[in-house]
């Protein structure tokens, strides 16, 4: 099959997956970005001219989302920031209690793994980075961590293999640095193809993880990711984005 370029965006592909020979065939795709703190991944989306709408925390476990979008990106921290979530009442410096306000929202997770196993299911996509790997763990099962924790990552550079089509749209070695120590380390990730493993140091000692995958499901697919860096020096952020958004015109 023949390769084009559907926007300059298709590099997310680039030699390593087909796309169409007619670019009249091309999907128009409805894309939902939920709100976060570390992960804005709405900045490579606004760079390629791709619409979307930014979706609430709370709005995860309402049905009605799953079937409004074709492409859901779940970032690294979705969950509103605690200081922002209590009210601290003092009386010069003495504490006098401390509440939560209206702000304050914690969704039902056995909701939210149902409709999103559901939209992965019937052939949605969706990404997640770092800390919201749980969402996807309630909608799959998916990840075992070593010693059943995930936050064992240190800061620091990582000794990285990229794989599969990651390891084709790279064409040639990496080097990565994570920044904070905490980021979520998997032991294994079930029924999924590993874009990206990395020997990481931890608290455990060196370990080997798979620290980008790609899961498939009935007739969707969803991408994690520990890694994620505003700069995106090699252009991971912008595969792991770009292949979920045009996910239903790569399988065309």
């Amino acid at each position: 099959m023949k390769h084009i370029s559907l926007l300059v965006s298709a590099c997310v592909i680039l030699t390593a997956m087909p796309l169409f020979a007619d670019p009249d065939a091309f999907i128009p795709v409805r894309v939902g970005v939920v709100e976060n703190q570390y992960d804005h991944v709405e900045k490579v989306l606004q760079k390629y001219k791709i619409p979307y709408t930014m979706i609430k925390y709370r709005d995860l476990e309402k049905e009605s989302l799953y079937q409004q979008v074709d492409a859901l990106l779940v970032p690294c921290g979705v969950e509103p920031a605690f200081p922002s979530s209590v009210n601290i009442m003092s009386r010069g410096t003495h504490l006098e209690g401390v509440t939560l306000n209206d702000q304050y929202y914690k969704i039902d997770m056995l909701l939210m793994g149902k409709y999103l196993r559901g939209f992965i299911d019937k052939g949605g996509s969706a990404y997640f980075s770092d800390f919201s790997f749980r969402y996807l763990q309630d909608a799959t099962g998916s990840f075992s961590f070593f010693k059943d924790f995930p936050y064992i990552g240190l800061a620091g550079p990582l000794k990285v293999e990229a794989r599969n089509d990651l390891h084709c749209y790279l064409q040639g070695g990496i080097g990565l640095t994570m920044a904070h120590s905490g980021w979520v380390t998997p032991s294994e990730v079930r029924n999924a193809e590993t874009l990206l493993s990395a020997e990481c140091d931890t608290p455990l000692g060196t370990k080997i993880a798979p620290i980008a995958s790609l899961l498939s499901a009935e007739k969707g697919t969803a991408i994690f990711t520990s890694y994620h860096d505003e700069n995106d020096p090699y252009g991971i952020m912008r595969y792991c984005i770009l292949r979920t958004v045009y996910k239903r015109n790569i399988d065309a």
